[in-house]
């Protein structure tokens, strides 16, 4: 972003307080802001309330957030410089240092960046504060909670603004009125183009199926589950009979410890149905549980086999590199593209834009497959010289040769040091052969 002249700020500010008040007054009890049904949540119709936290509360939701959080926050990021040659890295650079080494005094790059994520996947949007030193640099990205943070937009001039309360204990603090270059927004889709959907709100009522199945499946075992019958008692019992029989048998006969203990009975007690072990109506149960998990996987893009669902595979193929390469195209890159291309608007000014200059994700190490495809992938690109030996051993963890002996293009390597050169002609001999006598 250009740098904001004072005026636009003082025009900005007036417009934005203005906006703001009348944004606090549209959400009500009756009528609440959408970010406040997604924090506090809203009931499904399985009578389960769904927020951020109950989503996390079911695995296969944690394990989709949390894989895509985790690689987002674990692949280098840093800004390059696109040239006529290809492009360089511009390791000097401020954001450079935001990116790669320290964003701020709390969080490592990989924490920040997960953090952000993780909040994207859950919520649907997640922001950050840009702190700016006085020639209006980034020196500093602060993740900042949602529930602080009012989107002010403009949609016939397509702007964004934004207004930050001030934190909790930030007793006497004014809130903030902000533009989009002192706030880092990452969306997951949106309709809208300004705040992004979340996730969760999507997934309610699949979320809200799988929490109260779990609930069930809990009560389920509790009340020992693998013996699906009715008792018929000897003679009319009170209820204070009922009530004591019923306490011995399930202390001798539920939960998961005595699941699948023999039952003794004693007297005229008898069983209606005698058939031991899971009903089909059971295995009914199980097997909604893992569709449940399927859609959480469908929403996020995630093959289940990736949370460790191992009896789903994958239609991008069967094998472990094929089902990681459909990952990386059709699941990660959009969100590593969206990423660069936020940090880029944010941080980087239109000049620098202007001039190459953007933030790229190295992608290398999510794309490396096995040791022999590498391997012959390399040797390919050696040959065509597309790839020098020095660049190979670069992409096998090892140092470069020594005298830059390995940074020739031109000619393949050879075992001597050097490259390979062809051997010198030998001129025909001109000396007659002798006649051999005895």
């Amino acid at each position: 972003m250009a740098k904001p002249s004072m005026i636009d700020r003082a025009l900005s500010a007036v417009g934005l307080a203005r906006r703001a008040s009348t944004d606090a007054a549209a959400s009500s009890l009756t009528a609440p802001a959408p970010w406040l049904v997604d924090f506090f949540g809203a009931k499904s119709a399985a009578g389960i309330t769904v927020n951020e936290g109950t989503a996390l509360g079911i695995p296969a939701a944690y394990a989709c957030i949390s894989l895509l959080a985790n690689l987002v926050g674990s692949l280098p990021a840093k800004v390059i410089r696109r040239t006529a040659a290809g492009h360089e890295d511009v390791n000097e650079h401020p954001v450079t240092r935001l990116l790669a080494r320290t964003p701020n005094e709390i969080h490592s790059p990989f924490e920040f960046r997960r953090i952000m994520q993780a909040r994207v996947g859950g919520s649907g949007v997640a922001y950050a504060r840009v702190i700016r030193d006085g020639a209006y640099r980034p020196t500093a990205l602060v993740p900042l909670a949602r529930e602080r943070v009012t989107v002010l937009t403009d949609h016939e001039r397509a702007t964004l603004a934004y207004r930050v309360a001030p934190p909790p204990n930030g007793t006497g603090q004014q809130a903030a009125l902000l533009t989009r270059g002192d706030i880092l927004q990452v969306n997951a889709l949106t309709t809208d183009g300004f705040v992004g959907i979340s996730p969760i709100a999507v997934l309610r009522e699949s979320i809200g199926i799988a929490a109260s199945q779990r609930i069930a499946y809990g009560s389920f075992l509790g009340n020992s589950p693998f013996f699906n019958t009715a008792l018929s008692a000897p003679a009319a019992l009170t209820k204070a009979q009922v009530d004591d029989f019923r306490a011995q048998w399930q202390g001798t006969q539920g939960g998961q410890g005595n699941a699948g203990r023999t039952p003794i009975l004693w007297g005229e007690w008898k069983y209606l149905d005698k058939t031991a072990g899971m009903s089909m109506a059971d295995a009914e149960f199980l097997a909604s549980r893992s569709f449940e998990n399927e859609e959480i996987c469908r929403v996020f893009g995630i093959p289940p086999i990736l949370i460790g669902d191992s009896k789903k595979m994958s239609s991008w193929g069967t094998g472990i590199e094929q089902i990681n390469q459909g990952f990386l195209t059709y699941a990660l890159n959009p969100w590593l593209i969206n990423w660069e291309q936020s940090l880029g608007v944010s941080l980087l000014t239109e000049e620098e834009q202007a001039s190459g200059l953007s933030v790229s994700f190295d992608r290398t190490a999510l794309m490396q497959a096995s040791l022999a495809t590498r391997a012959a992938f390399a040797r390919t690109m050696r040959e065509i010289g597309a790839l020098s030996v020095n660049d190979v051993r670069r992409e096998f963890g090892f140092n470069d040769l020594p005298d830059n002996i390995g940074d020739n293009y031109a000619a393949p390597f050879n075992n001597q040091g050097g490259v390979n050169t062809p051997a010198p002609e030998v001129a025909p001999s001109t000396v007659e052969p002798q006649e051999q006598t005895e």
